[in-house]
């Protein structure tokens, strides 16, 4: 588990990212000579271009994904807190950003993959399945509320 993770484990973690920074000025400087020296480049360009390269490092994965399984795990138990108080206190847009920590960008998409699954019959829709509750039986010929 990602809490049984002892301190020297994270300060050695924190070395190796230290490092990766450092790495990361070498490659950039290599880069920039190498690039100049075989004039595919100016100096010019190299100071328009620089800011926009990143280099991506391959992290510990089984540390990794325990982490982010633990804080995915821990954010749908507050969201079964906070459910029964969505649409009353509280709305789906803020659950979604404070709650879930999603981005403006992440909850938009997610609501049109929710409504691509409900057209496409992957995800049942509330009307079809009947568990609006909200919703109540009204008899017509007299106007007045059924409990049927």
């Amino acid at each position: 588990r990602s809490a049984e993770i002892t301190r020297d484990e994270v300060k050695f973690q924190k070395f190796i990212d230290r490092l990766r920074k450092r790495f990361t000025k070498l490659f950039s400087e290599l880069l920039k000579r190498q690039l100049i020296l075989k004039n595919i480049i100016t100096e010019e360009d190299w100071d328009e271009w620089a800011n926009e390269i990143r280099y991506d490092f391959v992290r510990d994965n089984n540390f990794v994904e325990l982490k982010e399984a633990e804080l995915i795990q821990n954010r749908m138990a507050t969201m079964d807190l906070v459910q029964q108080y969505i649409g009353e206190y509280l709305s789906k847009g803020w659950v979604a950003k404070n709650v879930l920590q999603l981005s403006e960008e992440e909850w938009k998409d997610m609501k049109e993959e929710i409504d691509q699954e409900k057209k496409d019959g992957e995800i049942p829709d509330e009307e079809e399945t009947g568990d609006n509750d909200d919703k109540q039986e009204v008899d017509v010929g007299t106007g007045a509320d059924s409990d049927e």
